[in-house]
């Protein structure tokens, strides 16, 4: 596993954390292509999916990238633990749909998306 998705990942994994999402277990060795830095996510019942980040992309666009693959993890993961599978959960619209992430303004934020609204940086939500 390479630095590139070190960095990237950890203030994805600050908001699963910050949110009270599942605890995610990386297993870090690669298993993309080259030109992506990858490893599979684990919760705690040992399901997992593998995430990767282009290498030569922006870090705004990577940081982008990943936390739209790590809800397909997180989702799996809070319906194996009979939690409910919304992840990361609109605070707006609380147990109806989940925040969806985008670029905004040259940052990776976190946006309700029927109400077009930036809730968060990735990395800061659950921060008052």
């Amino acid at each position: 596993m390479g630095a590139v998705l070190d960095e990237v990942l950890a203030p994805i994994l600050r908001d699963l954390t910050a949110t009270g999402g599942p605890v995610a277990r990386v297993d870090w060795h690669q298993w993309a292509e080259p030109s992506r830095d990858s490893a599979p996510l684990y919760g705690v019942d040992g399901a997992g999916v593998g995430v990767a980040v282009t290498l030569e992309a922006q870090r705004q666009a990577q940081l982008v990238e990943l936390a739209d693959q790590v809800p397909e993890w997180a989702v799996e993961a809070l319906w194996h633990q009979q939690r409910p599978a919304t992840w990361p959960n609109c605070p707006r619209h609380p147990n109806s749909h989940p925040l969806t992430v985008r670029q905004v303004d040259e940052r990776a934020a976190w946006v309700c998306g029927p109400d077009d609204v930036v809730i968060a940086s990735v990395g800061a939500l659950g921060r008052a």
